[in-house]
């Protein structure tokens, strides 16, 4: 029996198609230069970390 968990998860996985690019939005690059030494490459990628305003705030 397949828990509801992995039923979820099946079903929000095949609602998509993984597609290959070099540089996706300018993110790679973003990456590579930061491992390279400059930390604020990054500063610019948009993330959505949810939770709910209490969590969001601490």
């Amino acid at each position: 029996m397949r828990s509801a968990y992995n039923a979820l998860s099946s079903e929000a996985l095949s609602t998509f198609d993984l597609i290959a690019t070099s540089n996706p939005q300018g993110f790679s690059q973003r990456i590579q230069a930061y491992l390279t030494g400059n930390y604020h490459s990054i500063d610019e990628i948009p993330v959505n970390p949810g939770g709910t305003p209490f969590q969001q705030q601490v």
